[in-house]
């Protein structure tokens, strides 16, 4: 009996965690934020961006930062953070990513009654929307300007690539790793913001099928808010992406550190596919592809040079 009370208990707690965290996902201050803790190094690059870094108290290890003789705090990493640094700081708002945060770390600072923001873009419409949310939070009319411009250069890529209909069947893996003797490679799925961006110049994913009862079950049940596995990720062998044989490779920078000497080993490992035949692997920088927020004005002028030489 006292077992199965744990268990209850249990459940109970990770449903009052899921409940707490569900009322995160809105801009939770009437006020103007003063004093900003970003856990997320893409989130910190668009409040800097436009134009509110001088509200940023505190950031994480991997976060850029403002230009200016300022020291600003820094928290740990998005996964590691420190809370009880967090909470002396007493920030008036904290900005954190479902996908990059902990959810039992943001619950504990959700208990010590600091707002928190969550944000969870998975395309870059959702991404416009984020942009706009943080310009309308401070009031600012010159980020509304700054944001609109992004939707219309992403307008105008949809309009520009609309009638183009290329074969792109990529492999783009976010991570690598040898288990047992055996390559081991991490790959995302289509309900993912990499492969909605990718998907705007035609490319499609190898590996961007899931298997669901329901085609339209999200990312996250309710539990999976608090820290079960997200689903839109897999690893996969090489005899797996040998068989889906993609015409392209994009090796990111990030987070794994793809560099040349990878790219030459996968000559060896992938000799015969097509990708491979065509000369057709290609490092890019990870933050084109993985950075929601401002950084999808680059991704939009940059990553066309990636997919024009396909027909």
């Amino acid at each position: 009996m006292g077992g199965q009370g744990q268990g209850i208990a249990s459940t109970k707690q990770l449903e009052g965690m899921a409940a707490a965290l569900e009322q995160c996902f809105t801009w939770p201050v009437s006020y103007i934020p003063q004093k900003i803790v970003s856990l997320v190094p893409s989130i910190t690059e668009s409040i800097i961006e436009l134009g509110f870094g001088d509200a940023l108290l505190g950031i994480t290890s991997y976060c850029p930062e403002p230009m200016g003789e300022r020291r600003i705090e820094r928290v740990g990493g998005p996964a590691t953070i420190d809370i009880e640094r967090i909470v002396r700081l007493a920030p008036d708002l904290i900005i954190a990513g479902l996908e990059e945060n902990s959810p039992l770390d943001l619950f504990q600072l959700v208990k010590r009654g600091i707002p928190v923001w969550i944000v969870f873009p998975t395309t870059v419409d959702e991404t416009i929307w984020f942009l706009y949310q943080l310009s309308e939070g401070f009031r600012s009319k010159q980020a509304f300007l700054k944001v609109r411009s992004i939707e219309q250069l992403l307008e105008y890529v949809r309009s520009s690539w609309q009638e183009y209909s290329p074969d792109i069947r990529y492999f783009c893996p976010i991570w690598y790793e040898v288990n047992q003797g055996q390559d081991v490679w991490m790959v995302f799925d289509d309900r993912t913001y990499a492969a909605n961006l990718l998907s705007l110049f035609g490319a499609k994913n190898c590996f961007g099928r899931h298997d669901f009862e329901e085609e339209n079950q999200p990312a996250f049940s309710e539990h999976q808010k608090i820290g079960i596995r997200d689903t839109r990720y897999d690893k996969i062998c090489t005899e797996t992406i040998i068989h889906a044989n993609p015409n392209l490779i994009l090796l990111p920078s990030e987070p794994y550190p793809f560099d040349r000497i990878n790219v030459q080993d996968l000559k060896q490992k992938f000799c015969g596919v097509t990708a491979v035949e065509r000369n057709a692997i290609k490092q890019i920088d990870g933050k084109l592809i993985f950075w929601y927020g401002t950084r999808l004005g680059q991704a939009l002028q940059r990553l066309p040079f990636y997919f024009t030489d396909f027909e």
